[in-house]
Order: C-alpha cells, then structure tokens, then sequence
C-alpha cells in the first residue's frame, strides 16, 4: 500500500501559503508612495562613513519633529529628499 504525499498547502495551511505567495508578487510591484509618485524599491551600497550619516540625519530629524510626525522620519525619505535636492541642484 502506497503512502498517500501529503501536499504543502495541507501541512501548513492554504491561507499560510497564499499570504506568502501574495507576499513575494508585492516585492516587485511598485508601490504607491505618500505623494502622487510611485515608489519602488532600490539597493545601493555605501560607506560605513554613509550609513553614520544617514542614521545621524535620520536621528536628529526625528528629534526636531512631533511625536505623530516620527513615524515618517526614515532612511528611504530622507534619502529620497537628499537625491531630489541634489538633483534640483545639479540637474
């Protein structure tokens, strides 16, 4: 007699599955950012002198805002807000 395989959706659970499935289409799919722009995620690779930077910015940007207002403070924007001064500047 033949063992009957069981399939993975079975062991771990449909739903357990499709959240993961929905999960990894989300990584490459723009998403809608705050602003009327679209947002999509990018890697790069800096310095440790960098990174200091970046979380010291981030870091005193979210001490001089408003409690509500922290949750906003990141890297990606503060990144962003950099790159589009830049390139106001130089573009």
């Amino acid at each position: 007699m033949a063992k009957k395989r069981e399939s993975i959706e079975s062991i771990v659970g449909e739903s357990s599955i499709a959240k993961r499935k929905k999960k990894l289409q989300n990584i490459s799919k723009v998403e809608e950012g705050d602003s009327s722009s679209e947002k999509k995620r990018a890697m790069f690779y800096l310095s440790l002198d960098a990174i200091d930077a970046l979380e010291e910015i981030v870091f005193l940007r979210k001490r001089k805002v408003s409690s509500e207002e922290r949750s906003s403070v990141n890297k990606s924007t503060v990144i962003e807000q950099l790159i589009m001064a830049a390139h106001k500047e130089y573009g």
